[in-house]
């Protein structure tokens, strides 16, 4: 009975041809006598085509952890440059090639991403570190977009220059006033104007 799978007597025997469950957890090993069947976001198949440098693998389903991820080349051609996977995340993975480009001939690889929980990363010096990435650390660059909002009143520092466009207006202004008072001295001059018909006799 299903009882006795979780929760039931520890010396419990159920025997079964077919077994089936959204989510089951085992705190010991298990141990599989025949074949292991996985998804397609446990194992599968890429094809790198001629002149391209990377192949990105999309999960189907996103893993609560980055899972670790290995692969094999299916080709017996040769192979110049580097070959590596990066943005590993719980999302998916890029397969690289370093000189893709230059390739002329399709690539294939086989893949198994396997999820691990609070994995670790084991250093040479002895020491080691986390490596899983959990997806509600995402929300963490949401204060960025608000920083680049605080950013905006430095735009509206242009708008103080407008002040400084009518200035000019006010200057060609007081320039004008000069110019009246030029002609009022002109006026004065008008006996000047007297003398040049004196001085047409003198010619």
């Amino acid at each position: 009975q299903a009882n006795n799978l979780q929760g039931g007597n520890a010396g419990a025997v159920v025997v079964a041809d077919n077994v089936e469950a959204g989510d089951a957890s085992f705190e010991g090993s298990v141990t599989v006598a025949e074949h292991l069947y996985g998804s397609r976001d446990i194992a599968g198949r890429v094809r790198l085509n001629g002149g391209d440098n990377s192949v990105h693998v999309t999960f189907e389903t996103e893993y609560d952890y980055t899972p670790v991820v290995t692969f094999s080349l299916r080709t017996n051609e040769h192979v110049p440059g580097r070959i590596y996977v990066s943005n590993e995340d719980t999302t998916g993975f890029t397969i690289n090639h370093s000189a893709g480009t230059t390739t002329p001939y399709d690539l294939e690889f086989n893949w198994i991403a396997i999820g691990v929980e609070e994995g670790i990363v084991t250093i040479s010096d002895g020491t080691s570190e986390a490596f899983n990435v959990i997806v509600e650390e995402a929300p963490a660059q949401e204060p960025a977009v608000d920083e680049a909002v605080a950013e905006e009143p430095v735009a509206e520092e242009p708008i103080a220059e407008e002040p400084v466009v009518e200035e000019p207006a006010a200057e060609e202004v007081a320039q004008e006033e000069p110019v009246a008072e030029e002609l009022a001295p002109a006026g004065n001059e008008v006996p000047a104007e007297e003398v040049a018909p004196d001085a047409e006799p003198v010619l």
